[in-house]
């Protein structure tokens, strides 16, 4: 669905339909595929179709953008979207930015001021029952996701490898919870907060000491998310 769609985002963000149809006949034809991809089981394929459509919306939009409501729509959507993936908020920031520069080199100061403001309050506005609901299940403050500190620390140790699933289960060193149930219950027990920050600790610290082996499986999953080979 992604790669069908994309002569129609290329429309959408001015470029030529035969531009789209080439890079849809580009994705589609290319034999590699990721895993996350393939075996439906990952948020990878929605978050992708989700992007796509925000940025083609906002650029669609973006003469319209120093309107106060239609800041107030874009930002609801955005706000939606990091629900479903937080990275986002990395080209949420960008493109409010570059909205900003943009109004401030046209002369349009008070009105780009006025949308940068309403934008983030309404993306603020969508996540927030979300984060309460983090508070008070979790014990504390989590921006959308709180597992980052357990990935680390699954993904850096004596026995680490750059491939997800061995990790999960070859890797004697892991102890994810989600596969040694002794490791779930002590989760369980201490909470869930103060349990990922105990392995990220862990991880940062064998990262610290083994900065050499650190590097070479880091570099082994950047190729492997680029060049999907294996």
């Amino acid at each position: 669905m992604l790669w069908a769609i994309l002569p129609a985002c290329a429309v959408g963000l001015g470029l030529d339909y035969q531009t789209g149809v080439a890079a849809g006949l580009l994705g589609a034809l290319d034999p590699l595929r990721h895993q996350v991809e393939s075996d439906g089981a990952w948020d990878t394929g929605l978050s992708a179709l989700a992007l796509l459509g925000l940025v083609v919306l906002t650029f669609r939009w973006r003469n319209r953008f120093y309107d106060a409501t239609t800041a107030l729509g874009l930002g609801c959507l955005w706000g939606v979207s990091l629900l479903l993936q937080p990275a986002f908020l990395s080209i949420l920031i960008a493109l409010a930015l570059l909205a900003l520069y943009r109004g401030l080199r046209e002369r349009r100061r008070e009105r780009a001021l006025r949308s940068v403001a309403v934008a983030p309050a309404a993306v603020a506005l969508m996540i927030a029952p979300w984060l309460i609901r983090n508070d008070r299940v979790l014990g504390g403050f989590a921006f959308i996701r709180s597992n980052f500190g357990l990935e680390l620390d699954v993904s850096n140790n004596d026995h680490a490898s750059p491939d997800l699933l061995h990790n999960l289960h070859l890797n004697p060193s892991s102890n994810h919870p989600d596969i040694e149930m002794a490791e779930n219950r002590r989760m369980a027990a201490i909470g869930e907060l103060k349990y990922y920050r105990q392995r990220q600790d862990h991880g940062l610290l064998w990262i610290r000491s083994h900065r050499a082996r650190f590097l070479a499986p880091t570099e082994m999953r950047w190729l492997d998310y680029w060049v999907p080979l294996r």
